[in-house]
């Protein structure tokens, strides 16, 4: 998709690219403990 100029911040927001996107990515990707903990440990 085309993606408008704006401020890097947003751009990568948009596009999925931002830290939080990538956690979030991250953290649903990885599978589950017994005890329902997520094994990626986020400092």
């Amino acid at each position: 998709t085309y993606q408008d100029h704006d401020k890097p911040e947003k751009m990568y927001a948009e596009a999925g690219l931002d830290a939080a996107s990538i956690v979030k990515v991250v953290t649903d990707a990885m599978p589950e403990r017994k005890d329902s903990r997520s094994r990626l440990r986020l400092a």
